[in-house]
């Protein structure tokens, strides 16, 4: 039996998040599709896309949904518009502070 296509739309996803050799993929209306590829290969697939930014090893979220970056001690934290929150990797803090002051 051959594994089913599953179609993705960019601008309907809200976040990516990997785990270990698989990627969760989440979208705007709630709804999450596993897939068999890594984050890295995703990442290397979104470098058209600009609204998407890498803030860890293994999350990359979608900058149009990006509320808010906020500093607790020496940690970065996001906050997407539908309430999920994610910890920023040191190395990465600076690019996300841009990409949040961008938007």
């Amino acid at each position: 039996m051959k594994p089913k296509r599953h179609q993705i739309r960019y601008e309907d996803i809200v976040w990516f998040e990997g785990d270990s050799n698989y990627t969760n993929i989440f979208y705007t209306d709630g709804t999450q599709f596993l897939s068999g590829y890594t984050i890295s290969f995703f990442e290397k697939k979104l470098l058209d896309f600009e609204d998407f930014l890498r803030i860890h090893k293994s999350v990359i979220i979608n900058k149009n949904f990006l509320q808010s970056f906020e500093l607790e001690g020496r940690n970065g934290f996001v906050k997407l518009t539908n309430g999920h929150r994610f910890w920023v990797a040191r190395r990465r803090k600076q690019e996300v502070i841009n990409a949040f002051n961008e938007s």
